[in-house]
């Protein structure tokens, strides 16, 4: 009889483990799956609200909310303006080769005639960086020992960013390794003021013509709202990701400047599946490319992706993923999935794919 009850206690034990097993496996398949929608990706990130903004070929842009505002914000609507971090950087390059198209800037000039003013460094590699340099991130600049532009969680600001910078010898040999930069883009924005005599936001605002809903740091009059939480110090952050937005306004001015054949310039090292371009990621498709570029901030996160025929989906999320790289690759599949509509992927559509 003991044996009997010894063996059914053992069983129950067997049974209890692999069920438990099976929940756990079931937890894991369910934590690692992929969300299919954004809404579900929300909810995946646990990230309250975002504002969605797509632009489709000959139709008008359509705009939704997903969501809610944080706690203490007020509620999101398709008007309110978010931080876009390093959604930024497209902005900046676009003001940059608007110049070059003007002849006030070449993308082969070196940074520092452009800039004289900036000649105290100990490398004279630094000799070397050209504009197209630093738009590709391939400018050198060390990011070993951290990024100026922050100390922990507070911004320093492109200005003593620039300093700590020229205090240190170059990592790489300008040209020869991509290594991504926010610094380069704070010279970059140094470049426009120099060859516009103006101040950045105001030589970038008349270059591209921007809304007046994008401003450089947070906007002094914001009717409908600014995505919670922002830093006024984040204006700081200038041409590397000082910009904030509405997603309508950000979603005209980026959809417009993806249409630029320039962009996808390459660059000397390109051994992965995308690389820099003037101012994007560039992501090859045979003879075709696709568009993209992220921006991340404490408490916010932007993703686009756009074709070079002008198409472009965004969304601007008043919440931070918990693991960026996974987000990004969920949402490059996901705003695809946002232009394609109803359609499935064909090989007439590259950049879709």
């Amino acid at each position: 009889m003991r044996t009997g009850r010894a063996d059914a206690w053992r069983i129950g034990v067997l049974l209890c483990l692999v069920a438990g097993a099976a929940l756990a496996w079931t937890w894991r398949l369910t934590q690692h799956s992929s969300p299919d929608s954004l809404e579900a990706f929300l909810v995946h990130h646990g990230i309250a609200g975002a504002v969605v903004a797509v632009q489709p070929i000959a139709e008008a842009p359509r705009v939704r909310v997903i969501g809610q505002a944080v706690r203490g914000a007020r509620p999101l609507t398709t008007s309110t303006r978010f931080p876009i971090a390093s959604l930024s950087k497209p902005i900046t390059a676009s003001a940059v080769r608007t110049l070059v198209r003007l002849g006030e800037l070449e993308l082969d000039d070196v940074v520092f005639d452009v800039l004289p003013e900036e000649s105290t460094w100990l490398d004279r590699r630094y000799e070397q960086i050209t504009i197209r340099h630093l738009l590709q991130h391939v400018s050198g600049l060390d990011q070993t020992r951290g990024d100026p532009l922050f100390a922990g969680a507070a911004v320093t600001g492109c200005d003593n960013a620039i300093r700590a910078t020229l205090s240190r010898p170059l990592e790489n040999l300008p040209g020869s390794t991509m290594r991504y930069s926010n610094v380069g883009y704070c010279l970059l924005g140094r470049a426009i003021a120099s060859a516009t005599g103006k101040e950045y936001e105001d030589a970038t605002r008349e270059l591209l013509d921007l809304p007046p809903t994008m401003t450089l740091g947070p906007p002094a009059d914001a009717a409908e709202g600014i995505a919670a939480p922002h830093d006024a110090s984040w204006t700081g952050l200038g041409a590397a990701g000082g910009w904030f937005s509405d997603a309508l306004g950000l979603l005209g001015v980026l959809s417009w400047d993806a249409r630029d054949a320039a962009i996808p310039s390459p660059v000397t090292d390109q051994t992965r599946d995308w690389y820099y371009g003037l101012g994007w990621r560039v992501w090859p498709r045979g003879d075709h490319y696709a568009l993209s570029h992220f921006g991340n901030l404490p408490g916010t996160f932007s993703m686009i992706r756009a074709c070079p025929d002008g198409r472009a989906a965004l969304i601007l999320l008043n919440g931070t993923p918990t693991k960026a790289h996974e987000a990004t690759a969920q949402l490059f599949s996901l705003l695809g999935d946002e232009l394609r509509g109803n359609a499935p992927a064909t090989l007439e559509d590259p950049c879709l794919r």
